[in-house]
């Protein structure tokens, strides 16, 4: 494909890059690496120096060139069958979504407020927000079975707790701190993923927002609680739901198609 004029209609040939593209990365909708990942925002720039190729001509329509648009870019998403996929692979939407699994280091996000929920709090503390640099105040995931499913029952272990039991409990009180104790499941969580955003298997994956869940039937805990703020119960509200992403440093990861990008 190369780029072509106003209005006008595609244009192909041979493989020669001086008739291609260049993709630059959007800043803040893409990962901030120097390589293009999966999932990225990018401008797609004409080789001919027509300008930016926005995305909003319609069925039918033809080519539409223009300044810097971040509203009028495109997004690079995997093109796969993904019906036998693996852990590595991407969801139904084209993100870079392995499943999560057992034993795995978890950051709990906010959809709230786009921060983090660290570890850090003893029995009794209060909420304690951050970011995802820091991989040793995340949550350990404890789940009955090797993946976790969507509607699975999952215990979390507070990296940064000092404390030998140092499972969040769900049976805090409304406006009360945290509760600390053992692995036991029935004192744990069940994560609901939220309809709409998140991916559409029958298994947890990262990124997805979920709903957590009392275990001991307090509710939903919502994600609007401020820093040193105490535990926010609720209904289902999807603007007040939780994000799992991955607790690891990937200052030395290495491009792969199981990459993860910097959120």
């Amino acid at each position: 494909m190369k780029a072509n004029s106003q209005g006008g209609g595609f244009s192909f040939g041979g493989e020669q890059f001086e008739h291609g593209w260049t993709l630059q990365k959007v800043p803040g909708e893409s990962s901030e690496s120097k390589w293009l990942k999966w999932g990225d925002t990018v401008y797609m720039v004409s080789n001919h120096g027509k300008g930016y190729w926005h995305s909003n001509s319609e069925e039918g329509a033809g080519f539409s060139w223009g300044d810097e648009r971040p509203d009028l870019a495109w997004r690079v998403v995997k093109c796969q069958d993904d019906s036998d996929s693996s852990d590595s692979d991407c969801d139904e939407d084209g993100w870079p979504a392995g499943k999560v699994k057992n034993g795995k280091a978890i950051h709990l996000q906010s959809v709230c407020n786009g921060s983090v929920l660290h570890s850090n709090m003893g029995e009794g503390g209060m909420c304690s927000w951050g970011g995802p640099e820091h991989t040793e105040l995340g949550w350990e995931l404890h789940g009955e079975h090797k993946r976790i499913k969507n509607g699975g029952q999952v215990a979390l272990r507070g990296l940064g707790n000092s404390e030998e039991r140092a499972f969040m409990h769900s049976n805090a009180e409304e406006g009360g701190g945290f509760s600390f104790g053992g692995e036991e499941i029935e004192h744990g969580w069940t994560l609901q993923k939220v309809p709409g955003e998140s991916s559409r298997g029958k298994w947890l994956r990262w990124g997805d927002t979920v709903y957590m869940i009392s275990n001991h039937g307090k509710g939903h805990w919502h994600s609007n609680s401020e820093e040193g703020g105490p535990f926010s119960w609720g209904d289902e509200r999807p603007d007040l739901a939780w994000k799992v992403l991955k607790c690891e440093d990937d200052s030395d990861c290495q491009w792969s198609w199981s990459d993860c990008d910097e959120d």
